[in-house]
């Protein structure tokens, strides 16, 4: 395999234009409660372009550190460790090319979306708390702005599924 790679040229990570100004978009989900020990599944994908044109800077999948209590947590969750990745490329973006693209998060989480959206406090302590957090990224301008997408234009969805195995 490595040596019909070698012999490739054309092959590698090809990355097109991001535009004139950019923007990160943090694409991130969970499925609740299917890894070992009832953890979720979380992941996010962290693309950088404009309009359309975006390129992969970024991806992670995993189990969860700790057992969540509803799907809202785990997608905040998700949410939170996506937007923390997009903030440290961002960063360094920054110090790089001298200026700082916006930062969209994007869900499939209706839930997540509407409790972010509105000023209603979940019942859940813990969980109340990490929602403060993402609202106050948002009233911050830390994250320019929270979508909600449809679960067939969630990008990061395969990343907490289970492998299909023929």
């Amino acid at each position: 395999w490595i040596a019909d790679v070698k012999r490739q040229s054309n092959w590698g990570l090809h990355f097109g234009s991001v535009g004139q100004t950019p923007r990160f978009f943090v694409y991130a989900d969970a499925a609740f409660a299917n890894a070992e020990e009832h953890r979720s599944q979380c992941g996010y994908v962290c693309l950088v372009g404009e309009g359309e044109k975006r390129n992969v800077l970024a991806w992670q999948s995993r189990a969860s550190r700790r057992v969540y209590r509803s799907t809202l947590a785990a997608e905040v969750l998700a949410q939170q460790d996506g937007i923390d990745h997009a903030i440290f490329l961002r960063s360094t973006w920054s110090q790089l090319l001298g200026f700082t693209p916006k930062v969209t998060a994007l869900t499939d989480c209706k839930s997540l979306y509407d409790n972010i959206s509105s000023s209603h406090v979940v019942s859940e302590k813990r969980l109340a708390i990490d929602v403060a957090v993402l609202r106050e990224q948002l009233r911050d301008g830390v994250v320019d702005r929270l979508e909600w997408v449809t679960t067939d234009q969630q990008v990061a969805d395969g990343l907490t599924k289970d492998a299909m195995v023929p």
